[in-house]
């Protein structure tokens, strides 16, 4: 190709073309890539919050379990009533330990992690019902 001022060669022209396609088709991949990963992140953002949302009923659950007991006062069912604490119990273990994979996702995220007060009130409040209890069962198991 001749320019009035320049002279380029068609190789050279040739070479810029192939560089131009090959840019372009790298910033193509890197588009495709970025909505890739746009998409897998608002997929991971949406089983988070609905995680978070199902966590949220069942401690709300747990915790109108610890408020009932405010109304257990019938010895003879102390049995069934620790029982229900030790549930309570290792169900809250399992919150916590929820609460930190949750926790550890919405840091990844770059979210500030939820915090969940309720979990160390539940076992704050559940612990004098538990005491209470386990020293009924004691002092019935004793008596005999």
């Amino acid at each position: 190709m001749k320019h009035p001022y320049i002279e380029i060669a068609d190789e050279y022209i040739k070479q810029i073309h192939m560089a131009y396609q090959q840019t372009n088709r790298i910033q193509n991949s890197i588009e495709s890539q970025e909505s890739n990963m746009k998409a897998q992140r608002d997929d991971i953002e949406k089983r988070l919050t609905m995680e978070t949302k199902a966590f949220q009923e069942e401690l709300n659950d747990v915790k109108s379990q610890v408020d009932k007991f405010k109304e257990n006062h019938n010895k003879k069912r102390e049995d069934e009533y620790n029982k229900s604490i030790d549930k309570i119990n290792k169900t809250l273990v399992q919150l916590s330990e929820r609460m930190v994979k949750i926790n550890a996702q919405e840091v990844d995220l770059e979210a500030t992690p939820t915090e969940y007060p309720q979990i160390l009130a539940c076992q704050k409040q559940i612990k004098p019902f538990q005491d209470l209890w386990e020293l009924c069962r004691d002092w019935v198991s004793n008596k005999i």
